[in-house]
């Protein structure tokens, strides 16, 4: 893995780096969850994790009452519920591990190059080179764990922190990102 970091005068910073199996589930699960939080769905999520197990209990006192057999098939579609309610915030950490591992993801794990300069964020990585003008750059999000330029609503372009030598120049990396994204053109 190549990790440094170069500020240059004339082009603005740079960045050499290659996502590691963590950063592409990190980047995942931050999108997965970015869209559900528009949807609201956290929040429907664990409102139906407190009610289907009231239910489902409610259901097997009045079967108790009523002196019937407490285990039916008809419960299987709330315990499939359940299940997939719980494992649903860990469902693209797993899945993106899988794909990142996979062969049609090579791509993604080879040694990329992030610029930023005031002409807008360049990139280079194994198959391509491209600019990216502020303008298009939607927004900067800074988590623990990378800084997101996002494109559009999911693409983004990934700078893990991992990738400068300390805390003190990835936040120059973003302080410079910032400084020259221009919102809405």
């Amino acid at each position: 893995m190549i990790a440094r970091a170069s500020p240059r005068a004339t082009h603005g910073q740079a960045v050499e780096f290659s996502l590691t199996e963590n950063d592409f589930a990190d980047v995942s699960v931050f999108v997965f969850m970015r869209s559900m939080m528009r949807w609201k769905v956290p929040w429907m999520r664990r409102i139906a994790l407190l009610l289907l197990p009231l239910f489902f209990v409610v259901s097997l006192y009045r079967r108790w009452e009523e002196n019937r057999p407490l285990a039916s098939t008809d419960d299987i579609g709330v315990v499939l519920a359940v299940i997939f309610l719980i494992a649903l915030p860990h469902a693209p950490r797993w899945i993106a591990r899988r794909q990142f591992r996979s062969k049609a993801y090579a791509p993604v794990r080879a040694p990329r190059r992030i610029e930023i300069s005031a002409e807008g964020v360049r990139t280079e990585d194994g198959t391509a080179r491209a600019l990216t003008r502020w303008g298009s750059i939607l927004e900067i999000v800074q988590t623990e764990a990378a800084a997101y330029l996002f494109i559009l609503r999911a693409p983004a372009y990934v700078v893990p922190r991992h990738a400068f030598a300390d805390e003190v120049a990835f936040e120059a990396f973003v302080a410079a990102a910032r400084a020259w994204w221009r919102p809405n053109g």
